[in-house]
């Protein structure tokens, strides 16, 4: 069975700090929370881009935002936002433990949130990152390939969010 992990990233590394069991409790319930609610379709799998776009759309609460650029390859929580991302996955919790689509499913942002009260703030650390499956991992080349792609998933989202208009989806 697959798993998820989260990493601390550093320049020249990355760190395993956790595992989680069934690699289908991360990003899976996110995007099939996000797809059926918000795109009206019936599988993530086929949502495409308008799936990954729906991290800058305001229809979406702005922690089910937050919470959605975690699961994107190399997004990583700067140590200022822990306290910040350990909110965020406690709301995306709440949200899939109410929705009937993930109901009695497996759910790790329960145990995500509780991680993130829980770690120490190391100067040398850049964040922290998640492996969805072990099935693939973007990390696993990290720093010698993705160096030049890893992104402040929170600071992004903050960002996307103070625009003065909504980034709707295109149809």
């Amino acid at each position: 069975m697959s798993y998820t992990s989260l990493y601390k990233v550093f320049k020249t590394k990355r760190v395993e700090i956790a595992e989680f069991r069934n690699g289908h409790g991360s990003g899976p319930p996110v995007w099939d929370y996000l797809t059926k609610t918000y795109l009206g379709e019936s599988y993530w799998f086929s949502a495409g881009d308008k799936l990954w776009a729906l991290a800058r759309d305001k229809r979406v609460p702005l922690d089910i935002r937050m919470a959605h650029a975690f699961t994107f390859d190399y997004a990583i929580v700067l140590p200022e936002h822990f306290t910040r991302m350990s909110e965020a996955c406690a709301t995306m919790n709440r949200t899939l433990e109410a929705w009937l689509g993930w109901k009695d499913c497996v759910n790790h942002w329960g145990a995500f949130s509780e991680l993130f009260k829980t770690l120490k703030v190391d100067k040398r650390c850049q964040g922290v990152g998640m492996r969805c499956t072990s099935v693939c991992d973007v990390w696993d080349s990290y720093p010698r390939h993705g160096k030049d792609r890893v992104f402040d998933c929170v600071g992004m989202t903050l960002l996307w969010d103070s625009k003065e208009e909504a980034i709707g989806i295109q149809s």
